[in-house]
């Protein structure tokens, strides 16, 4: 099965790179083509990728690699967070209408699906990988494969973690006590984090607020982060972040098996949420494929102007002026 996904993968990539490739036919396709590849070289590659110094932008960043990973770490708990009390909408697991049709009556299983999405996400992250490493670009050429994989393991692990979180509140809603009995692992470390991090912010926060300088303010979070409770909790998150900032292939070495056991962790966890998401797949793909078909609507309904516009003044007034004309007609 795992080859017919591959394959499947592999036409479904080469079908659209056809199709972007035919719409090269018109001429403001090519020309915005044209215009981006000269702005992405110019711009990017060759200002930002290269400094005055000769040094590249990840290796400028070698010296606050420990700051850097611990606001990163921050960053990935606060989104994570975010993620189990943010309300998500729609179907944990998005398939196409194609693969509504073709995948659900299929003798497919349930696992074989959620592998399928995992495959196919991998597109998405590598290029999206690449172009950062690309941006970056490490000023020796180990540093390019390391920091390319790091940041793909990293985008990996968060995709699997939201996955996770979505099929397993959907299987809250759905089986309500029953689900926590098989959901009682996710939900027993949740409730450990926050007491855990609440209780610590307790018991600093008097000295923070007393501190008069912001950077001795940074400096203490930083301490509190890195020792004790929260710095047990925020270890993960600066695993993570610290696969990619890894400065040699001794140090990416080093840096993996932490990563890999969360990756295989998060696996875990996605296979045995129990969250049905078949139906509210299909409905959500055919509500997108109507939405695409549906001619658009032309509405002539008018809207009141936002304020007073002088007859002269900066251009950006009147764009912002307009905007929210706009705005308010779609409303």
């Amino acid at each position: 099965m795992v080859g017919t996904f591959l394959y499947l993968t592999a036409c479904s990539l080469k079908n659209r790179v056809r199709r972007r490739l035919r719409r090269l036919r018109e001429p403001r396709y090519l020309i915005g083509l044209i215009v981006g590849a000269a702005y992405f070289y110019f711009m990017i590659i060759g200002r930002v990728g290269r400094s005055r110094s000769g040094m590249s932008p990840l290796t400028a960043l070698g010296p606050f690699a420990e700051p850097l990973a611990f606001a990163g770490s921050v960053f990935l708990l606060a989104a994570a967070a975010v993620a189990w009390v943010w309300p998500g909408s729609g179907s944990p697991l998005s398939f196409s209408r194609a693969e509504v049709q073709f995948l659900f009556p299929a003798p497919v299983t349930r696992r074989q699906l959620i592998h399928y999405k995992i495959l196919r996400s991998q597109l998405g992250i590598l290029f999206g990988s690449a172009v950062v490493t690309l941006i970056m670009r490490p000023g020796w050429i180990g540093g390019g494969w390391t920091f390319l994989a790091g940041l793909w393991m990293l985008l990996l692990n968060a995709r699997l973690h939201f996955m996770a979180v979505t099929l397993t509140r959907r299987s809250l809603a759905e089986h309500g006590r029953s689900a926590l009995l098989h959901q009682w692992g996710p939900l027993a470390v949740v409730a450990t984090v926050i007491t855990a991090l609440a209780a610590t912010v307790a018991q600093h926060w008097s000295a923070l607020v007393t501190l008069p300088d912001t950077e001795m303010v940074f400096a203490e979070i930083q301490r509190i982060g890195t020792s004790g409770a929260a710095g047990a909790i925020l270890w993960p998150f600066r695993a993570l972040v610290r696969l990619p900032l890894a400065a040699s292939p001794a140090a990416f070495a080093a840096a993996l098996p932490p990563v890999a056991a969360l990756l295989a962790l998060h696996y875990v966890w996605v296979l045995r949420a129990d969250a049905a998401f078949e139906e509210a797949s299909a409905e959500q793909a055919e509500r997108r494929a109507l939405d695409r078909t549906a001619k658009p609507s032309v509405s002539r309904a008018t809207a009141a102007t936002p304020f007073r516009l002088a007859l002269d003044g900066p251009p950006e007034t009147a764009i912002l002026w307009k905007n929210l004309i706009l705005v308010g007609r779609y409303l």
